[in-house]
């Protein structure tokens, strides 16, 4: 009795040890593949795979890198989904809005600020429609309808208005104004005295409400034509010193690239462009000083010859406008060709 359970005994005791060594070994085993996994390499810093720009898979490893930039890869970057400010296009430069001093010290020095004038009749009343429209004072039949209403009467102007009152074409001519600050939007000052604007379209059409040919001497209006008829007003001309040039407006950039132009030369240095250029009939000829020009048709006084330019223009100037057979200035005679 005795023998079997110490024999019992001894087999509990070979089991329980078998059951140690068998952890024992499985421990050991546990051990040896922790150290043999492959450690993904930490940041630099030690930060967060995801937070250094680096991919990663749901177990911590990183992820294959197709673009082959590495983690530092400015591609895998958050912020890499949007484009960089390097790849955006640069953003276009819009010219300064030019300042009050500015823009009166050019109106100071334009005809706009000169416009006193005397009829040959001595008056001038009827002149400040459009060389001084805050003096002019428009008659009944020239008031807009709405005025019917208050069934007044307007005195008719004096016949002269001495030039220390007169007004010239000012700012407020074409731009409201509103507590004396000037506001860009144009339009026409219609009537001055209830400061009634007329609404325009366009910086031509308000230059064309004086710009037109009116039954007097001397005013000729100006209409585009042939290369420049779908020119505006302000495409060339400045619109507060109404100075225009051809080479300095934009468009004739060739000129100043150092082109070969026929015409453009020493020889024609005392010429003016539209000497050449204009396509309306004007009389050309040498002034006073030498230069070039065309004159107009309908001057005041028909013995005074008035430079005048037309806005009716052609690209190729034709050379026997002024080198004809027995042209009376001796130029050498030039035949055009045959079209």
């Amino acid at each position: 009795m005795m023998n079997m359970t110490l024999k019992s005994g001894t087999r509990r005791q070979a089991g329980w040890m078998a059951c140690v060594w068998l952890g024992v070994l499985l421990l050991a085993l546990s051990l040896t593949a922790c150290a043999s996994t492959p450690q993904a390499e930490a940041p630099a810093g030690g930060a967060n795979p995801a937070e250094a720009g680096a991919p990663t898979t749901s177990g911590g490893e990183a992820a294959p890198d197709p673009a082959g930039t590495g983690a530092s890869g400015a591609e895998n970057t958050s912020e890499a989904a949007a484009p960089s400010q390097t790849d955006a296009p640069a953003p276009q430069t819009e010219a300064a809005p030019e300042s009050a001093e500015a823009i009166q010290a050019k109106w100071q020095a334009s005809t706009h600020a000169t416009t006193y004038v005397l009829g040959s009749d001595g008056k001038n009343s009827t002149c400040a429609q459009c060389h001084a429209p805050v003096q002019w004072v428009p008659s009944m039949d020239e008031m807009p309808e709405s005025c019917y209403a208050c069934k007044f009467e307007i005195d008719p102007p004096p016949p002269v208005i001495a030039e220390a009152d007169w007004t010239h074409v000012e700012c407020k001519i074409c731009h409201q104004t509103k507590k004396k600050e000037v506001l860009p939007e144009i339009g026409w000052l219609e009537i001055a005295q209830i400061e009634q604007y007329a609404v325009v379209s366009s910086a031509s059409e308000l230059c064309l409400k004086c710009h037109h040919s009116v039954e007097v001497a001397g005013h000729l209006g100006q209409l585009s034509g042939g290369a420049h008829v779908e020119m505006g007003c302000t495409d060339c001309h400045d619109a507060h010193s109404q100075t225009a040039s051809c080479s300095e407006a934009g468009c004739h950039a060739t000129m100043d690239a150092g082109a070969v132009i026929a015409g453009h030369d020493a020889d024609h240095s005392m010429v003016t462009c539209s000497a050449c250029h204009d396509a309306s009939g004007l009389e050309v000829g040498p002034d006073a000083a030498g230069n070039w020009e065309t004159y107009h048709p309908q001057p005041a006084d028909p013995a005074e010859k008035v430079a005048f330019m037309s806005h009716n223009t052609v690209l190729e100037a034709p050379c026997d406008r002024c080198h004809f057979a027995e042209n009376p200035w001796s130029l050498e005679l030039v035949e055009q060709p045959a079209p």
